[in-house]
């Protein structure tokens, strides 16, 4: 065993970054392993636990909070960017400055919206019009939206002590609060099955949407126990510091906005173009290749902070190596995503049952495989612009792809249902994927000028 561990030990890179960066990856694997199972697990659960309909309902929650987790307004992965670069200078009180402001600052934003959405949900919006739900079906969809926007909210702010570790080259730790809240709302749902045959749309929504808030409010102390001279402090907050976390975080938050709107528009349009039942077939495929999605991410995660790190130290070499041995794996879950959908008949009829299989079309899987690969080979060159901080022309394209998006998608899912959604899907990402390419070969290469190098 101790050869053994030796000889990994030898095969580990020189340098710092890239051992970090592969530790980090293998931490990844383990972890996205673990929500893997819990993401497949909880389909059938919630799928017995609530009916097709009222499961239909919570995907399109459930949708909402897994994108929002992806979601900070752009503050937090512009801290991750700044604390990158921060820790690489070996500024630290920089770095507690930035922890300390982006907390401030998403705290007051996120208090006041939620107060506004709640009153606009207490005497304006009605859950079942929004959502073309029906009341005899399902009696507490107001009461849960409720429930909804508050624990979302809480959960803005303090996911972002996930977004100090992905700063500091810790993705696999961020990774894993994620998960730990993932598996203590399933395991909430369950528990709550075994006691009480009749679990409601709003006890889902307690355990799911509450542990990770839970999860996130218990990492705090333990975070700035074991890294003090990050720990925020009011007199830290730099109002100079605004216009440096801002500057590149608008970038993000409309490049975050609008894949938001690509992706969380489909579930509603589907509920009323169909019906709320239609939004399981479009979900089921959608987590069935999200698996792919989470070995990509447990890979090129860690390389963004890690090419804040090379870029900062002006290591170009690094990156196009690193990008180089990158192209290999977008190749090898290619071949994943062929295969994955020639078993996908064997698959869905294990994991979902016969009802729930029989309603997804063959040709809709097809589609569901082209659009994940389209997404990996934007996000493969996607990845490094983020860590480099190029998105200008990224956030352009994205903005343009998500007005588009949901006049097409009505158009092509009142023609083809389900099917003309996601090639609305695969349509609208096409042009960033494109851009992206050419923006990064034109940073490495030298020849990047105006919009291209912004």
């Amino acid at each position: 065993m101790t050869r053994t561990l030796q000889s990994l030990k030898a095969k580990l890179p020189k340098d710092g970054r890239s051992r970090k960066m592969l530790k980090n990856i293998i931490a990844g694997f383990f972890i996205k392993g673990w929500s893997g199972v819990v993401h497949l697990l909880s389909v059938p659960l919630l799928i017995a636990v609530l009916g097709d309909y009222v499961n239909g309902l919570w995907m399109i929650l459930s949708t909402i909070l897994l994108q929002m987790d992806a979601f900070d307004l752009g503050l937090g992965n512009s801290l991750r960017n700044r604390l990158a670069e921060y820790v690489a200078k070996d500024e630290w009180e920089h770095a507690r400055q930035a922890v300390t402001t982006t907390l401030c600052l998403i705290t007051m934003i996120m208090i006041p919206l939620v107060i506004i959405l709640e009153v606009a949900l207490l005497f304006g919006a009605d859950g079942y019009e929004l959502l073309n739900a029906n009341p005899a079906k399902v009696n507490d969809l107001n009461a849960t939206l409720h429930v909804f926007v508050i624990f979302l909210g809480c959960n803005f702010i303090m996911k972002n002590i996930g977004s100090i570790y992905l700063g500091l080259q810790l993705p696999a730790v961020n990774n894993f609060l994620v998960v730990m809240g993932q598996t203590l709302g399933i395991a909430g749902v369950f528990i709550l099955m075994l006691v009480n045959k009749d679990v409601t749309l709003l006890q889902v929504c307690l355990c799911c949407a509450g542990a990770p808030v839970l999860t996130y409010l218990l990492a705090f102390p333990v975070t700035f126990i074991r890294y003090p001279q990050l720990r925020p402090r009011i007199g830290a907050f730099r109002r100079s510091m605004v216009r440096h976390l801002f500057s590149k975080g608008v970038n993000f938050f409309v490049l975050q906005a609008s894949g938001n709107i690509i992706f969380l528009a489909a579930s509603p349009i589907i509920a009323n173009l169909v019906n709320p039942a239609a939004v399981t077939p479009f979900q089921v495929s959608n987590r069935y290749f999200s698996v792919v999605l989470m070995i990509l991410y447990v890979i090129f995660a860690p390389m963004w902070s890690a090419t804040t790190d090379a870029f900062t130290r002006r290591d170009f070499g690094w990156i196009k190596s690193s990008m180089h041995k990158l192209r290999l794996v977008v190749l090898c879950l290619l071949a994943l995503l062929v295969f994955m959908v020639i078993v996908s008949p064997y698959v869905y009829r294990l994991w979902v049952g016969s009802a729930v299989a029989g309603s997804i079309d063959f040709s809709l899987t097809i589609l569901m495989g082209i659009y994940t690969f389209v997404l990996i080979y934007s996000l493969y060159y996607a990845n490094a612009l983020y860590g480099i901080g190029r998105i200008r022309m990224q956030t352009y394209v994205t903005l343009a792809e998500a007005v588009c998006f949901v006049p097409l998608a009505l158009i092509l899912g009142r023609t083809m249902g389900l099917n003309g959604i996601v090639i609305t899907l695969i349509f609208v990402n096409i042009p960033c994927a494109i851009t992206n390419r050419i923006q990064y070969e034109k940073i490495m290469s030298g020849k990047a000028r105006g919009i291209w190098f912004k």
